[in-house]
């Protein structure tokens, strides 16, 4: 027979306690199933109000919160015993780490859990309002609790994959992971959590069974059905979007919403670049064009950009057009791509438009009178050039309404804990940068990442810095646009005048041991002559 133990109370109190709770899970958004509780009397006692919410419930983070609070649960003193054989309940469990979390501390399944144990005695395992059971004392409980899962395939009701799913997204929070990834090993689900670009070791670990894996995805794409969830955590907001790739490994991006702003100053451009580039954002119309590989930052200028504009360019109207919405800027209007059908181009003298748009269609709106900032992602500067060139097949329109093209990447910063000392002829990759202007000499003492890391960072790399280099569309640009289009005159010309290049500048941090080469090959790929 099950039982929980009680602390004495005055039970005139119960029906308002049970009633209270409900109250604040409301106010909580989460939605009180009242058909469920056609099938329970109310709580007569206090030792009732628990079991009887987490079967309604399930396990959520919230109703624990209110409970824990409500109930000083840490001093509670456990000394009369109430039976709950009555009771009728008919929900599943949730097994997470070493405790196993009955929903239905009376079911069917939670006994069979319960006859697994059954090689210790009534003394070795504690039932406690909660309904949870748990063994300190038991050093193998972990190999048990494996053990049952293989033979028990467990089936978990919707309540208990939601509260899996809400707790995957708080624990991405509260690490500050950007990127989620949800795959199978072995049968067994497992989550990476990726900061800056790596995922942190030491946060892997498991949230299903092969067997739930399917009602969990189902979960998930109703979830995300319009593409975009939006979820609130304390007191920000964060946009959530939704990927898989071809081996149904599903991946799940987060984005806070309220990230303060960088102005273009903090952004990494030279003195004389910089006031060449804000030069460039002064004109009344043309294209600017932002390149860069995956993750590498083009976003995060993108709103630098318009933050500037807002601020410089009293009267003009500005719109977004985003693939994904990673940050909020109430000061513009900001729209999804695929929902751009209902928006009229000519209402807005500003247009930034993502990746997915022909960089035609950036040109002739620049030819109408529109600023044009659009996002590309190419692996160098003369990729984009290239692009530009092979897609608008329009000298003219080039030559007329190009402004500027930025291409950008993120660096990993090298730990100072472990990052260890080196010479530069001594690394694997030398040869690809020894000709690079300000490059080390052979000998020269530079730094390379720790690959197994130490508590202090994730694998060798704390932090990133964002490294850019810059063409505006001066004579030698448009010449490679109206003649014959020769890039190699072009990169010689360019370097001619001394123009500083990505390279350049990331060579520049491995010999002030901020960055290693692997860094630089990581994001912006082997330096080509």
């Amino acid at each position: 027979m099950t039982k929980f133990y009680e602390k004495e109370f005055d039970y005139k109190n119960v029906h308002d306690i049970f009633n209270k709770i409900i109250r604040e899970m409301e106010v909580k958004k989460v939605l009180f199933p009242y058909e469920k509780l056609q099938e329970f009397n109310t709580p007569t006692f206090y030792s009732e109000i628990i079991p009887l919410l987490t079967t309604l419930y399930g396990n959520n983070s919230y109703l624990l919160d209110i409970v824990s609070k409500e109930f000083n649960l840490e001093n509670f003193n456990f000394h009369k015993i109430f039976d709950l054989e009555n009771m009728i309940i008919k929900e599943d469990y949730v097994i997470l780490d070493n405790i196993i979390f009955f929903i239905n501390p009376l079911s069917v399944e939670a006994k069979s859990i319960i006859n697994g144990f059954k090689d210790y005695s009534e003394d070795e395992l504690l039932f406690n309002k909660f309904g949870i059971i748990f063994q300190e004392q038991i050093k193998n409980l972990e190999d048990k609790k494996n053990s049952i899962l293989k033979d028990k395939k467990f089936d978990l009701n919707e309540l208990s994959l939601e509260k899996i799913f809400q707790d995957l997204i708080k624990n991405s929070i509260e690490n500050k992971s950007n990127k989620i990834k949800i795959f199978n090993y072995n049968n067994e689900i497992k989550v990476h959590l990726y900061v800056d670009g790596q995922y942190l070791k030491n946060k892997e670990y498991s949230i299903l069974t092969i067997n739930n894996y399917e009602k969990f995805k189902n979960l998930i794409d109703e979830k995300f059905k319009d593409k975009l969830l939006n979820w609130k955590y304390g007191n920000s907001y964060y946009n959530l979007y939704l990927k898989k790739d071809l081996n149904e490994d599903i991946y799940i991006e987060v984005f806070k919403l309220d990230v303060d702003i960088k102005s273009i100053k903090e952004i990494s451009f030279k003195d004389k670049e910089y006031i060449s580039f804000i030069n460039s954002l002064n004109q009344p119309s043309g294209v600017i064009l932002i390149s860069g590989k995956t993750d590498s930052g083009k976003r995060s200028l993108l709103y630098s950009i318009l933050k500037h504009m807002n601020e410089t360019r009293n009267g003009d109207n500005i719109l977004s057009v985003e693939n994904k919405i990673k940050n909020s800027m109430d000061f513009i209007t900001q729209v999804e791509a695929d929902k751009r059908a209902n928006i009229k181009y000519e209402d807005f003298s500003i247009i930034a438009i993502d990746n997915d748009t022909s960089i035609k269609d950036l040109f002739n709106l620049a030819s109408k009178g529109k600023f044009v900032i659009g996002l590309l992602e190419t692996a160098s500067i003369f990729n984009t050039l290239h692009i530009i060139n092979e897609e608008v097949n329009n000298k003219y329109l080039i030559a007329e309404n190009l402004l500027s093209v930025i291409h950008v990447g993120l660096f990993n910063l090298l730990c100072d804990s472990c990052s260890y000392e080196i010479k530069f002829n001594k690394t694997n990759n030398f040869n690809s940068f020894i000709s690079l202007d300000g490059a080390p000499n052979l000998t020269d003492i530079i730094k390379e990442e720790n690959k197994n890391g130490c508590p202090e960072c994730n694998y060798g790399y704390s932090g990133r810095i964002q490294l850019s280099e810059i063409i505006e569309n001066d004579n030698i640009l448009k010449d490679l646009y109206l003649k014959d289009f020769n890039l190699n005159n072009f990169k010689t010309e360019k370097r001619s005048k001394s123009w500083n290049n990505i390279y350049e500048s990331s060579i520049a941090l491995v010999k002030e041991h901020k960055i290693s080469l692997n860094s630089i090959i990581k994001s912006i790929g082997y330096y080509k002559k």
